[in-house]
């Protein structure tokens, strides 16, 4: 569920700037960037806490990380996709 919220988020305001700006691209790319550099800082507290409420932060931490990886794939195909129709 934290998955599918956080790539919906980061897509829609990625592709919003993506809109707004198409010759710019490396602004589409800052959403994602800034919510995995947040990510991987609760992964890394998440090592100072420890038991089952340091293992539940990296959990989350790495869930939202690995999303908002597969957000940058997703919209680097979807430009490529969309260059070429061009």
């Amino acid at each position: 569920m934290i998955a599918i919220i956080t790539f919906l988020g980061l897509f829609s305001i990625s592709y919003f700037l993506y809109i707004k700006k198409p010759g710019t691209l490396f602004l589409m790319y800052i959403p994602s960037t800034v919510v995995f550099i947040v990510s991987s800082i609760a992964v890394l507290y998440s090592i100072n806490v420890s038991g089952f409420e340091g293992l539940g932060i990296a959990f989350i931490g790495a869930t939202i990380g690995i999303t908002s990886l597969l957000t940058c794939i997703v919209l680097t195909m979807m430009v490529l996709i969309k260059q070429d129709k061009k």
